[in-house]
């Protein structure tokens, strides 16, 4: 039985940096989007891991709080857009957040004992 010794592959006129092409095909793809350099890194630190990206980038649940600080009343249809949702979801979300705001706002009509409260302290801060 022979036994073969591998040597080291030199490639003649061999650009700098690593050879993309024996790459499998998820790290060609990373290369091209993100570089080789980051890819690699990639690659030492979720090597052998499955990787499930999530088709939309914000959680539903966090949704209300990106919509609240991002929306203007004229950006929804871009909203939308980048964030992968339909502008009838976020209409949604955008007036169950109005509602909520409405039912916690504490109008102060509606507790006059609390504004006698504070006429009554700002009296005795006037007095001293």
């Amino acid at each position: 039985m022979k036994v073969l010794a591998i040597k080291e592959v030199v490639y003649i006129g061999k650009k700098e940096g690593p050879d993309i092409y024996s790459w499998h095909s998820i790290y060609k793809e990373l290369a091209q989007l993100i570089g080789t350099e980051a890819t690699i890194q990639v690659y030492q630190e979720f090597k052998g891991t499955q990787v499930h990206f999530p088709v939309r980038l914000i959680r539903p649940d966090a949704l209300p709080y990106v919509l609240n600080n991002e929306y203007n009343g004229k950006n929804l249809r871009k909203l939308a857009h980048y964030y992968g949702y339909s502008e009838r979801h976020l209409r949604r979300i955008i007036t169950d957040n109005k509602e909520k705001n409405d039912e916690n706002h504490v109008n102060d009509h509606s507790l006059p004992y609390l504004l006698d409260l504070t006429k009554n302290e700002k009296g005795k801060k006037n007095e001293e």
